[in-house]
């Protein structure tokens, strides 16, 4: 049994298998002589692998068509077909007989020069196709595999836990799309869109452990170990191989969970009263539609961040108006009246499409991300704005616009709403006619400094501390190296969420808090405090935080705001907020 130790970022316990997301480093595939007499074994090989990855496909493309529609579907329909080629297969068989050499590399030598004849056409669809014979390429080698790793599914009952070194938004949804229970990483951290994602979608994962795949691997080589793991989340640990009192003693845990879990609901639909009688509305911050029946039992009072990105890269090509109305519909008419505000598509920086050529850029985090890629693509924009004004009739939408920084971003925005409303009359298409609020994510500094300007556009502010932290602070949210330096307890940050707040105040502009802050216990009191009076949060967070929140005063979450802002440096504010806690805590236990 070994225990390496990381951290937790999106809570929960799962036991089961290990499989490593490995990256191109990782597999590196040799050409290997054979003798006449293996010639038989390497073909039969290379059979069986075609004949398993037709029947995976064939299993990817009926559940596609089901979730996703027949276009997405024939995608691996195209790729079945490919597996079928003669051309294809005879070469492999060639290579394998005549040149003596094992099949991976023959399979790898022959998509090569498949590769290389598709590079050299003019025709951009052809050219595309490459994509398609590397996937086959590399479900070929997974299914020829030597049993050192794994980095495909078995689909059988026991959970699948994957291991990677660090993965995109992108590689994320494909993972738990796949059915992976739990993630372990070795980069990364709580901010990260990979995390924020797991999080949203239930996923317990562990970051922030070095070196572990290499580790695994050696081990493997070794002892064959590893079949076996524990992922405990909420202390950030990951068990390779446990012994049985410590499977017996997670059992228990995890049976005690499920049991937790089917209680949640009592109290959770009591409001967030403080014990001054003020009353804080508490929302569920949503990845797609993924877990929307369970929103009421969380006790949110509506979606205060509905992450529209999720539906588009679960997708392999941009989502028509018809099927974005379709889930948009689906979370309105599940929230009924309750206030839905679906932020439209932020995408780029670490989140990216594989359909989309997104442009190569050494900052993508200041580059054509959000606001900026819909402004470069308006059809897509418009695609989404009807999809939005079409389910609005269901339901209390907002509408809120990522990345902003200017006056003029909010104009271009409010024109066109208006112009696909005018489009939607005169095509006699239902939607609501009553006003859709439009306001925007507080996230650049740039706004900060023109929000009293601003104001007089929009309808709500919403701070989205991550990316506001990392614009502010210049540290790459994503950064192990700098993870100690990304802190919400940094003195410019406290300022400007109390700067926000008295802007808002003074031009009656809603202002809710969407960042991950809201969702840890200790900054609910200072973001109170400061002057916000919506929070928005992670689903598995909202009972305890409206619980918290019951046991506050308005007029000590003030008073602890103002120490706040008289702080100088990031450790007086943790010790001031660590102070907060504590009294409070002492006080409710007597201990």
């Amino acid at each position: 049994m070994k225990i390496f130790k990381g951290k937790g970022v999106a809570n929960g316990i799962i036991k089961g298998r290990i499989i490593l997301y490995l990256a191109e480093s990782f597999i590196n595939v040799e050409p290997r002589r054979i003798t006449k007499e293996q010639i038989d074994h390497e073909l039969k090989r290379f059979d069986t692998a075609i004949v398993k990855s037709k029947k995976q496909l064939s299993a990817i493309k009926s559940k596609v068509k089901k979730t996703l529609g027949i276009s997405e579907a024939n995608i691996f329909h195209s790729q079945i077909l490919i597996l079928q080629d003669n051309v294809l297969i005879n070469k492999v068989i060639k290579y394998i007989e005549e040149d003596l050499i094992n099949a991976e590399y023959a399979v790898v030598k022959t998509i090569k020069g498949f590769v290389k004849e598709l590079e050299k056409t003019d025709n951009t669809y052809l050219r595309e196709r490459v994509i398609d014979f590397e996937d086959i390429k590399n479900r070929l080698l997974k299914n020829m595999g030597t049993g050192l790793y794994e980095t495909e599914f078995r689909h059988t009952e026991e959970p699948t836990i994957a291991v990677a070194q660090n993965i995109t938004a992108s590689d994320s949804i494909e993972l738990i799309n796949m059915g992976v229970k739990a993630l372990v990483l070795e980069k990364g951290g709580a901010t990260s869109h990979s995390a924020i994602l797991a999080r949203a979608m239930g996923v317990p994962t562990v970051m922030g452990i070095d070196n572990l795949i290499n580790t695994l691997i050696e081990e493997r080589h070794s002892n064959d170990t590893w079949d076996k793991c524990i992922v405990d989340a909420y202390r950030g640990k990951v068990i390779v191989d446990p012994d049985e009192k410590t499977c017996v003693k997670y059992d228990t845990r995890i049976k005690n969970l499920l049991e937790k879990k089917k209680l949640v609901c009592e109290g959770t639909a009591l409001p967030a009263k403080m014990t001054c009688g003020y009353e804080v509305p508490v929302y569920a911050n949503i990845g797609a539609n993924f877990g929307i029946e369970d929103i009421t039992c969380d006790g949110a009072g509506g979606v205060g961040l509905y992450r529209t990105e999720f539906q588009y890269m679960l997708r392999k090509d941009f989502p028509d108006e018809e099927a974005l109305f379709r889930d948009y519909s689906e979370v309105l008419k599940m929230l009924k009246e309750k206030p839905v505000t679906i932020r439209l598509l932020d995408i780029g920086g670490d989140k990216f499409l594989p359909y989309y050529n997104h442009p190569v850029e050494k900052n993508p985090e200041l580059g054509e991300r959000s606001i900026r890629f819909l402004f470069k693509n308006m059809d897509i924009l418009r695609t989404q704005l009807r999809a939005i004004l079409r389910a609005s009739r269901f339901g209390s939408p907002r509408i809120m616009l990522p990345m902003i920084a200017s006056v003029e971003e909010i104009q271009i925005i409010r024109k066109i709403i208006s112009e696909e409303k005018e489009e939607l009359e005169i095509e006699h298409i239902e939607y609501r006619r009553e006003y859709v609020p439009v306001g925007i994510m507080v996230e650049v500094p740039a706004v900060v400094f023109n929000l009293h300007k601003i104001a007089q556009y929009v309808d709500f502010f919403s701070i989205g501390s991550n990316d506001l932290m990392q614009y502010t602070l210049a540290i790459d949210r994503e950064s192990t190296a700098a993870s100690d330096l990304y802190t919400p307890s940094h003195p410019a940050m406290l300022e400007m969420i109390a700067q926000i707040a008295e802007i808002s105040n003074d031009k009656k502009v809603e202002l809710s808090f969407c960042g991950e802050m809201a969702s840890e216990i200790k900054y609910i009191p200072a973001i109170l405090g400061l002057g916000v009076n919506i929070l928005s949060m992670n689903r598995s967070n909202i009972k305890d935080a409206k619980e918290f929140i019951t046991k506050l005063n308005l007029a000590e979450c003030k008073e602890l705001g103002i120490k706040l802002r008289k702080a100088h440096t990031s450790k007086e504010i943790e010790n001031l907020l660590n102070g907060f806690l504590r009294e409070k805590l002492k006080k409710l236990t007597g201990v």
